[in-house]
């Protein structure tokens, strides 16, 4: 059992910063999808920003941060009136599922792809349907097992979970990935610009009388 587990990385202190920043990222995220796009009272929206989002933030900051999506996602639900036993499965179903995509994942994809080939294109869609189904089923069942819903919406939860994490997976993640490594590389560019301009007015400055 232990071997089974051996797999997810445990945080260091260092990643505790990264760790905060993602909870906070993922409770602001929801709470604008739980306001403007759910409507179910167990708290299932059919969009999901975070699950591709926070994807993202496996790949950029390293899958050590994960602790900040299981903190972040049972706050939230805790904060919308869920109970203990909905928010903690939530927040597994959630933390869980953004793993096993990421393991799935970064077997083509890394953090500085551009996602233009059809192997990383088909990783990505891999990923997304394994990281819906392992939510939506963990997700459902905590919502039924612990009356957020009747087990007669079972399905209906399950459903509108799995296409909320599928669709947000495909469509934010390769937006953050993309983006966040153009200004990455936008900074680069601009150190590189200022070391240049330094060098320069150093050797003018030295080739003066």
């Amino acid at each position: 059992m232990l071997s089974f587990f051996s797999w997810i990385p445990l945080p260091r202190l260092r990643d505790w910063p990264a760790i905060t920043l993602a909870a906070g990222v993922h409770i602001l995220i929801s709470q604008f999808a739980y306001s403007y796009i759910s409507f179910t009272d167990a708290k299932v929206t059919p969009i999901w920003p975070s699950a591709g989002v926070l994807l993202a933030a496996l790949f950029l900051a390293g899958p050590q941060v994960w602790p900040g999506i299981f903190i972040g996602d049972f706050l939230l639900k805790l904060m919308t009136g869920l109970g203990v036993g909905v928010s903690l499965s939530g927040a597994v179903a959630n933390a869980s599922s953004r793993l096993v995509a990421y393991a799935i994942a970064k077997r083509a994809i890394s953090r500085s792809s551009r996602l233009q080939t059809l192997d990383e294109v088909w990783t990505l869609l891999a990923a997304a349907v394994a990281q819906a189904t392992v939510s939506a089923l963990i997700g459902a069942t905590g919502n039924c097992l612990f009356g957020a819903a009747s087990w007669n919406r079972f399905f209906t939860i399950g459903w509108t979970w799995w296409t909320g994490n599928a669709s947000s997976a495909i469509l934010f993640f390769p937006v953050v990935l993309l983006w966040c490594n153009q200004w990455r590389q936008s900074l680069q560019l601009s150190a590189k610009r200022w070391l240049e301009l330094f060098i320069i007015r150093q050797s003018f400055l030295r080739s003066q009388p």
